[in-house]
């Protein structure tokens, strides 16, 4: 998700500012994304959650599971900040074999 955007992410937040969600934009855009990511010129390369399922089943991968991990609210108690990341999956964890 967070590759998807071609300007960076920006958080979706309400009056008081509390984040209610990121802006997810040009999601169907596979490709390129040069971004600052501590440091500028970042490259990213952008797919969709299908072009990563398909490549795998293509190439002859048998998925057995699939996850997209969420910060726990136990971390979230201790860290405030990381409360937007119960609005976007940070990762993708695809368990396959052949």
């Amino acid at each position: 998700m967070f590759t998807a955007t071609k300007a960076g992410v920006t958080w979706l937040t309400d009056i008081d500012g509390k984040t209610k969600g990121m802006v997810l934009e040009n999601y169907p855009d596979i490709g390129l994304r040069k971004t600052k990511w501590f440091v500028e010129g970042v490259e990213k390369y952008h797919r969709t959650f299908s072009d990563i399922i398909n490549a795998l089943v293509k190439a002859g991968f048998a998925i057995q599971e699939i996850r997209e991990p969420s910060v726990l609210e136990e971390i979230i108690e201790k860290k405030p900040a990381l409360s937007r990341c119960r609005h976007v999956p940070d990762y993708l964890f695809v368990l396959c074999g052949v």
